[in-house]
């Protein structure tokens, strides 16, 4: 942690210390355990941040202070993020002394905060990370901040292998259910997927539903005829009618058939730090079969 006695610290303007505040939880939703929610971060970890920012000011800095803050809810991979074009029109400003952050992290991830500490210094912005022991009027700020990235880098990899891993192993023990579609029942107090039902109205139902697209009816059709005839949708879904893309996704799924499936896609990240899907490699796929929720 970079603290010391307090040093003799000559504002830009010559009476006032210009500082940012940057604070950020990873989550844009804030807890709400009543509700059931859970976020990944608490969101009173803001307030929490900016308290420590705070004392590292009034321990390490002897004049006068105007703070600003910059507050994020989102992943700090993503780089197009509102608050990061903010904190960037602030520091091009040059009228900034100090950016004060707990870790590189709560600015942005990968090498775009080094490249973020770079471009303050053009501005003769100083950036300090405390938990990163990363100030950028310290000379070696470089190799500090750059081990900070591949630190942060790493941990991003290694938690999401391990998720994989979990994934996978509860998978193949039907210990990680996925939501019903409509016709399967997930009763209340299920231990696994194996603890579920087909409910026996559904079947005719289906049995029109394929009819109908055997027939030359658009997935719209079939649609109209679900919510005519008053079919529910299915247990989790959140909308209250059928549409067009619901009755196609239910369509292709091969749980209608028993059959379910785990890896078909990858998430790949893109360098302005957003995830999309791609199809897995084959060699990834894993199925399990579950006959008594098949309809087909």
């Amino acid at each position: 942690m970079i603290t010391r006695q307090p040093s003799r610290f000559t504002p830009k303007n010559g009476h006032v210390a210009m500082i940012i505040f940057v604070v950020r939880v990873s989550d844009p939703n804030a807890s709400d355990r009543s509700a059931g929610h859970r976020s990944k971060q608490d969101i009173r970890s803001l307030d929490d941040q900016k308290r420590s920012l705070q004392e590292w000011i009034d321990s390490n800095l002897d004049v006068p202070y105007q703070t600003t803050i910059v507050c994020g809810r989102g992943s700090g991979e993503h780089l197009d993020r509102e608050e990061v074009k903010q904190l960037d029109e602030l520091v091009a400003t040059g009228e900034y002394d100090l950016v004060l952050t707990e870790d590189l992290g709560r600015i942005m991830r990968r090498f775009a905060s080094y490249q973020f500490c770079e471009q303050s210094l053009d501005s003769k912005t100083r950036v300090v990370a405390i938990n990163d022991h990363v100030d950028t009027f310290r000379e070696g700020w470089q190799e500090t901040a750059a081990f900070a990235a591949i630190h942060h880098e790493r941990s991003n990899r290694d938690n999401s292998n391990r998720i994989k891993r979990t994934l996978r192993n509860r998978f193949m023990l039907d210990e990680a259910e996925q939501l019903p579609i409509f016709g399967q029942v997930r009763p209340e107090g299920a231990r696994s997927m194996a603890d579920w039902y087909k409910d026996p109205a559904a079947e005719p139902i289906y049995q029109k539903w394929f009819q109908l697209l055997d027939d030359g009816a658009t997935f719209g059709e079939v649609a109209d005829w679900l919510n005519a005839n008053n079919v529910p949708v299915g247990q989790y879904c959140r909308l209250q009618r059928w549409d067009a893309q619901m009755v196609a996704r239910i369509t292709y799924n091969p749980f209608l058939k028993g059959m379910r499936t785990h890896n078909k896609t990858i998430s790949v990240r893109n360098s302005r730090g957003k995830y999309r899907p791609e199809k897995a490699a084959p060699e990834l796929l894993m199925t399990r079969e579950l006959p008594h929720l098949a309809f087909f």
